[in-house]
């Protein structure tokens, strides 16, 4: 696999590339899982809305402010900007304000930054992590952002590895999670189509000549005493969610050519009950009688 430094990540071409700063990874307009899971949630239309009108949220942040510590602790503090004040107080708004000329949106708060560094701890300290790590750091990269064409529809995707053990053939995505317990991660994983993004992940790092033999999810919990769980997803499960994506993959296709990203159906449909309702309202009428 031919991996190139970000400088060459502005040409838009397709293919593997290291060191690409997260905002030019995220302003590159091209289909990718998130926005697939925000159209088959909502619509085009609100997929689009979201792409054209970026938010940053904590919670957001502090989810990418994670993922940057664990690609490169030693350069954290370069990059992003740690808040050890408040917003109430004019001194606080003035500092934040500094801090954004500098570091943009990548600021985090100081109870978060600690959080971050303990959850790196958690994770450093399991025997699975260790192991994972166990070899030259030549044959580990990390946020390794992969340009690739779908190949059923001729889509221009992009995807962004969290850690790739080129020996093992394995990919690692970093998730958290309110609760990494096995239960609790499998109900999260079908929410949030862990096993598409798993097909993804695979698609794009074959079609630039890897050797992928397993994808994993590091799920850690964002609270003390922060669990931390390993789950892989299986190839017949990625199998089968990236056959069921090809229908978005061609929608997505199909609004880029014509420009147009509808919104929900424009006519007047069924309002179509959950069963529990159902359930209930049969309960009440068999009491009443």
């Amino acid at each position: 696999m031919n991996i190139q430094p970000a400088s060459a990540f502005a040409s838009n071409k397709d293919g593997v590339y290291r060191n690409v700063p997260d905002r030019e990874y995220h302003a590159l307009d091209r289909c990718s899982k998130s926005r697939l899971s925000k159209m088959k949630d909502r619509s085009p239309m609100h997929m689009r809305h979201d792409v054209e009108n970026p938010t940053a949220t904590p919670a957001m942040m502090f989810g990418r402010g994670i993922h940057a510590y664990l690609a490169s602790p030693d350069d954290f503090l370069h990059e992003w900007g740690v808040f050890d004040g408040s917003l109430r107080s004019n001194a606080g708004k003035e500092e934040w304000a500094r801090m954004e000329e500098h570091f943009g949106n990548q600021i985090v708060r100081t109870d978060d930054y600690d959080l971050i560094q303990r959850i790196n701890t958690a994770l450093m300290n399991t025997e699975t992590v260790q192991a994972i790590l166990d070899c030259d750091p030549d044959q580990i990269e990390r946020e390794l952002t992969i340009l690739w064409t779908e190949p059923n529809t001729r889509l221009q995707m992009k995807s962004r590895i969290d850690l790739w053990q080129m020996i093992l053939g394995l990919n690692i995505d970093w998730k958290s999670a309110r609760d990494a317990s096995p239960a609790a991660i499998n109900r999260q994983a079908a929410q949030l189509d862990y096993d598409l993004q798993a097909a993804m992940y695979r698609v794009a790092l074959r079609q630039h000549g890897a050797e992928v033999n397993a994808s994993v999810f590091v799920c850690f919990e964002k609270e003390d005493p922060i669990g931390v769980g390993f789950y892989q997803a299986y190839d017949i499960d990625c199998d089968m969610a990236y056959k069921a994506a090809i229908p978005l993959f061609k929608q997505y296709k199909a609004c880029e050519d014509s420009g147009v990203w509808p919104g929900y159906p424009d006519e007047i449909v069924r309002l179509e009950l959950p069963e529990w309702h159902s359930r209930r309202l049969e309960m009440v009428i068999e009491n009443a009688i």
